[in-house]
């Protein structure tokens, strides 16, 4: 269960996230651009920040006819006021918003969370990692991300999680 400050500081962070940038807190170890096998890192300084931030992320795609359209996006960092570790996933717009997300680790009971907003980038669900969650995101294989599409059926996109270990060790 999330903290009731936990989840205002998430609300709070998303009003950057509307816009496709994430703040995260700098992390020295980690470049621009940098692979984790299967995560990448992006760094960025946000509009009137003084300070660099990065984050890991995956971004899926489909193949329809020539055209890649992305499926999911999920980032991972240090994003709340108190420090926490969050998640963010990005889906398709289009997408039914009354069931939210889940996500689950290898064969572990699924965590839901919701939306918080749609944009022209795609409807965005954030959730806070417990230490439990990160210790399973750590030791697995595959995350699955679950949403439902508008015709109200289950859509499960599997996320790897190889190189997610070296990649969250990264962001500290």
């Amino acid at each position: 269960m999330h903290s009731h400050t936990a989840m205002r500081s998430i609300t709070a962070c998303l009003f950057i996230l509307s816009t496709a940038v994430i703040a995260l807190p700098a992390a020295s170890a980690l470049e621009e651009g940098q692979k984790f096998k299967d995560w990448s890192a992006r760094c960025e300084t946000p509009k009137g920040a003084e300070q660099q931030s990065c984050y890991i992320f995956q971004r899926l795609v489909t193949r329809k006819d020539d055209t890649y359209l992305p499926v999911l996006h999920v980032l991972v960092g240090y994003i709340t006021a108190d420090g926490k570790p969050g998640l963010f996933a990005t889906v398709p717009l289009g997408v039914s918003l009354r069931q939210g997300l889940k996500l689950s680790v290898d064969s572990a009971e699924p965590v839901s969370f919701g939306y918080s907003h749609c944009n022209n980038q795609g409807c965005l669900g954030a959730l806070a990692l417990s230490d439990e969650l990160i210790a399973r995101m750590r030791a697995g294989k595959q995350a699955l991300i679950t949403f439902h599409s508008g015709a109200q059926q289950p859509v499960t996109i599997s996320v790897s999680l190889q190189g997610f270990t070296a990649g969250f060790n990264a962001l500290r």
